[in-house]
């Protein structure tokens, strides 16, 4: 039996947000690595650490829109503070290792979405970065 279309749909929808509940850590990273290389192909490129210098502070790299991946699946809830040192620690150091960085985007596996405690944490880096004249845009998560 042929099932409708929006059925299908939906049980892929389902399945997916399953799969991103069901991993954290480098697992997350992982799948997001997987879905991004299979949507942007050549266009996106897989991050992985390299010795002492790690990932530059970068989990995947936008070709044609230099965009710097930030991958945010932890094992453990984290408060707010802990969150926002993480968010601004990634992202200070990834504008001084990819300085033709044109954009950041936060990648998170929370399916209820983001606190708006951490919502005000990424805004409030957006007013650090456009302080510092730098002309990378913060993208939505």
């Amino acid at each position: 039996m042929d099932l409708p279309d929006w059925v299908e749909q939906l049980w892929g929808e389902l399945r997916f947000k399953e799969l991103v509940g069901q991993e954290s850590g480098e697992g997350f990273q992982r799948l997001f690595q997987q879905v991004m290389k299979a949507v942007d192909g050549d266009d996106f490129a897989e991050v992985r650490p390299v010795g002492k210098h790690g990932d530059f502070k970068c989990d995947g790299w936008g070709m044609e829109s230099w965009t710097c991946y930030a991958v945010y699946g932890p094992f453990t809830r984290k408060t707010p503070a802990q969150v926002r040192l993480k968010f601004a620690r990634d992202l200070h150091g990834a504008t001084r290792s990819w300085p033709n960085m044109r954009a950041w985007r936060l990648v998170h596996n929370d399916v209820a979405g983001l606190s708006a405690l951490v919502v005000a944490a990424l805004a409030s880096l957006r007013e650090e970065v456009d302080m510092n004249a730098r002309q990378v845009r913060i993208l939505p998560p």
